[in-house]
This record gives structure tokens, C-alpha cells and sequence, in this order.
């Protein structure tokens, strides 16, 4: 299975160019460099932290299929084109 990883500016630890926060809706990344602000909503943030810990991609869907009631071609279609959305804001590569 393929490994997806954040640049390692994502990183909150190192202080580094994106920093992350907790929201009533989800999870804030604050891109401090470009002066971005990204909002994802709870199950977004299940994916970036999962991302975070170094989650392969099998990793995300099997815990998405465990926490919400959907049916596995939707939840791979809708993890697929979130984590594309992610390539397109250079955070993950």
C-alpha cells in the first residue's frame, strides 16, 4: 500500500511553516508562509492526524470504515479525493 506523508512542515513539533489547531468543527491548518488558513471538518481531521502518525492509506480507510456509516467504494472515492485536495495545498506530498 502506498505511504502518504506530510511535508515535514506540517510538523506542529518543529514550529515549522503549517501549525495545526483544534475546532468546534473540526481542525484548523495555518500555513503562516503563504498566509493560508485551511479548515477540515471531523472526519478531515481524523485523515490528518492519521497522516501525522504515518497512517498508510489502507490505515485511514479501515478507521473511517469503522467510525462512520458508509459504504466502502464511497468512503474510498471521498479519501481519494481529499487527499488530493491536500496534494493541491502542497500538504501532503
Amino acid at each position: 500500500m502506498e505511504t502518504i506523508k506530510l511535508r515535514s512542515a506540517i510538523t506542529v513539533e518543529e514550529k515549522a511553516t503549517f501549525t495545526t489547531r483544534e475546532s468546534e468543527r473540526g481542525l484548523i491548518l495555518l500555513d503562516m508562509n503563504r498566509d493560508k488558513m485551511y479548515e477540515v471538518n471531523e472526519s478531515g481531521s481524523v485523515i490528518i492526524k492519521l497522516i501525522q502518525k504515518g497512517a498508510r492509506l489502507e490505515d485511514i480507510i479501515d478507521a473511517l470504515f469503522e467510525t462512520y456509516e458508509v459504504d466502502m467504494d464511497t468512503l474510498k472515492k471521498d479519501v481519494n479525493e481529499f487527499l488530493k485536495k491536500l496534494k493541491e495545498f502542497n500538504l501532503i506530498s
